[in-house]
């Protein structure tokens, strides 16, 4: 049972009146009857306005509805070109960061600097191997030659690493070998 407390809750004598179940449940019927019926028209309306929507499509004239389209298209050709333009200059720096020497190309890409490259299609990409001298002067680990001392040889010198020449360089590269894993045979044949 619901006790009203209000003034208009009909209190008689000071006694609050009190209500069956059965009115408490007619009341909230009442209630969900006039919400729904504020919302009853809404399907007719969102119908009204689909119909508007294609009738304004039927009345454009034909020049309307191409230049919407050519709109709509341009849009994405200018998307598409944006991906291509990035994926051309992924390409181009993991490429280049592989022939500097870069042992991981793809931190080469995360970690560059790409305010001067460009892509044209006439030009190709522009400004990588700047970018890249400027993130090995910043992270000279990232190129393979840098020795890291070794802490847990007892007071032994660290070995010095083998340097290649140009021509071993580009032997290491048409074998698509590392030039660290190619130094390393060299010491082992030689």
């Amino acid at each position: 049972m619901t006790t009203g407390t209000g003034a208009g809750d009909g209190e008689t004598g000071g006694q609050p009146k009190t209500f069956t179940q059965e009115e408490v449940n007619a009341i909230a019927g009442r209630a969900r009857i006039e919400e729904r019926q504020k919302y009853t028209d809404y399907d007719a309306l969102k119908a009204r306005a689909s119909k508007a929507d294609a009738l304004e499509m039927a009345q454009m004239s034909e020049k309307e509805r191409l230049e919407t389209k050519l709109a709509e298209e341009q849009r994405r050709n200018i998307d598409a070109d944006g991906r291509i333009a990035s994926a051309m200059i992924t390409s181009d720096i993991r490429v280049r960061a592989t022939l500097k020497g870069i042992i991981d190309p793809d931190a080469a890409v995360a970690l560059l600097d790409r305010a001067g490259v460009s892509y044209a299609d006439t030009a190709g990409v522009v400004g990588v191997d700047a970018a890249l001298d400027a993130l090995l002067v910043a992270k000279p680990y990232l190129k393979g030659t840098v020795t890291v001392p070794n802490l847990n040889s007892g007071g032994t010198p660290a070995a010095k690493p083998v340097v290649l020449t140009a021509e071993q360089r580009e032997a290491a590269q048409k074998l698509s070998v590392p030039e660290d894993r190619y130094a390393a045979n060299l010491k082992k044949t030689g």
